[in-house]
């Protein structure tokens, strides 16, 4: 509350404050070491006298500048702008029990704070000591840049020399006696561990997977070729990822040995055998499913509101002439026109327009039947723009990133993948002027002025859960 007082005064006075900080720590605490710092600053002096008289008018005339408010301030009617988000405001209470849960360095906070006289006891009573003893454990697992500031620590995440420190010390050689082979891979290097007689650990670089893939769900495909090269016949991959399930189900064809998928948790934890999965399905098939995952969403890439995947999925096995486009997807940085327009007819069918092959047409007739007989789109219409499928210039720069994120998995059996970069032309990325990567979501006015005008207005409509469905279910799907 002082700190918006003090950003009134200074706006409305127009007050140039070479230490706005000291002035602030003065109306907080009113003590003389904060007086003295204060009064060191020739325009603080002047800014306090300013505005304590700015204050007492202020105050006085706070009920007609603002009617109400006393009244408000009185019951403590007191919200907290945690951003510049309209509509963002929380109640104090609120917020302190939010701030509270979020440093209690708990599974879940602590539920009710507020509503719980013994759980706040607690936690006061509580918290100092916790906290000294979650500081004191990341210290002594070294995870602790400087012991002082414990948030500026790594937390969950160790460093790439702390894992080669812990894997090759003495601790780790019991562990490694049950391996016959042992590898351990640190940011795109990896290294056998040789146990010696002595039990002293030596890390050899394996430099054939000395990679530069970004991300854990291709390499996996490289560390597969290197054991079937060294001779296993099997190997098992744990993972609660479902972009490694789809991406193994396309090289599995040309891995020679056995892929197990370790899924699931407790109870319904099983193993799945990908290499049999993907032998019954054909590897023609497992490359359409691969296309057909990226663009129906995953992590880079955007999912159609409300679609899901196995929906769509029964639909392309019904009219397999989709089918090619998928598997074209990703066999080079760029596509041939074939498949953008296939793509785009697929998307009508998506949406129940299996005879359109225009995604701007399907729009105009799915607004339509939105908006009613009066043909017009004002405020009071009851429209989920989200509903109808994206425009052309939204749906190409779509494509060109499922195609790019297709291509890295397609090529996930090369250690060094030469590819552009995701910011080049016809790769469906930007790069702003902060260096920060955004999508490409159009490629012309997402919307006419005349609509844009609408939507400024805005308009309330229930909104829906989206439909999705994880891989665990498509793969049920795929087995019946």
């Amino acid at each position: 509350m002082e700190r918006l007082m003090l950003e009134q005064f200074i706006k409305e006075e127009n007050i140039q404050i070479h230490s706005p900080q000291a002035i602030l720590d003065l109306i907080e605490c009113c003590s003389r070491e904060n007086l003295d710092v204060a009064l060191q600053d020739p325009s603080t002096q002047e800014a306090v006298k300013k505005y304590l008289v700015w204050l007492d008018i202020f105050l006085t005339n706070l009920e007609t500048t603002h009617p109400g408010a006393t009244e408000l301030l009185k019951k403590g009617a007191i919200a907290v702008a945690r951003s510049l988000i309209p509509g963002s405001l929380s109640a104090v209470d609120k917020t302190m029990e939010e701030t509270f849960m979020k440093f209690s360095k708990s599974a879940g906070g602590l539920s009710g704070l507020f509503h719980n006289f013994g759980a706040y006891q607690r936690w006061c009573r509580t918290m100092s000591v916790r906290t000294q003893f979650f500081e004191k454990t990341l210290e002594m697992c070294d995870m602790i840049d400087d012991p002082e500031y414990p948030k500026n620590g790594k937390h969950r995440d160790l460093a790439a020399a702390q894992i080669k420190k812990i894997w090759s010390s003495k601790e780790a050689s019991p562990s490694l006696k049950k391996c016959e082979t042992a590898i351990i891979c640190v940011e795109g290097k990896a290294y056998h561990l040789i146990n010696s007689e002595d039990e002293q650990i030596q890390l050899k670089e394996l430099h054939s997977l000395r990679s530069n893939q970004e991300e854990t769900d291709t390499r996996v495909v490289l560390y597969l070729h290197h054991a079937a090269a060294l001779g296993f016949t099997s190997a098992v991959v744990r993972t609660p990822d479902s972009d490694i399930f789809f991406i193994l189900l396309h090289h599995s064809h040309s891995i020679s040995l056995t892929i197990f998928l370790d899924i699931g948790t407790g109870k319904q934890r099983k193993l799945v055998n990908i290499t049999e999965l993907a032998t019954e399905l054909g590897s023609d098939y497992c490359s359409t499913l691969l296309g057909y995952y990226v663009f129906s969403g995953e992590d880079c890439t955007s999912a159609f509101k409300g679609k899901g995947k196995v929906a769509p999925l029964k639909k392309l096995q019904q009219n397999p002439k989709f089918q090619a486009a998928f598997r074209q997807l990703g066999e080079d940085w760029t596509f041939p026109v074939k498949v953008l327009q296939e793509l785009e007819h697929f998307t009508c069918l998506m949406y129940g327009h299996a005879r359109e092959t225009s995604v701007n047409v399907v729009r105009v007739k799915m607004l339509q039947q939105m908006v009613g007989d009066d043909e017009k789109l004002t405020i009071k219409s009851k429209v989920d723009l989200s509903r109808i499928p994206p425009c052309q210039d939204s749906l190409i720069p779509h494509i060109q990133r499922v195609n790019h994120r297709v291509a890295c998995y397609k090529r996930a059996y090369d250690a060094i993948i030469e590819k552009p970069k995701p910011y080049d032309d016809q790769q469906g990325w930007q790069k702003t002027e902060d260096g920060v990567l955004q999508p490409v979501w159009s490629l012309g006015p997402v919307l006419p002025p005349s609509m844009a005008d609408v939507l400024e207005t805005g308009w309330s409509s229930d909104s829906e859960d989206e439909d999705t469905v994880d891989y665990v279910d498509m793969l049920e799907y795929l087995d019946d």
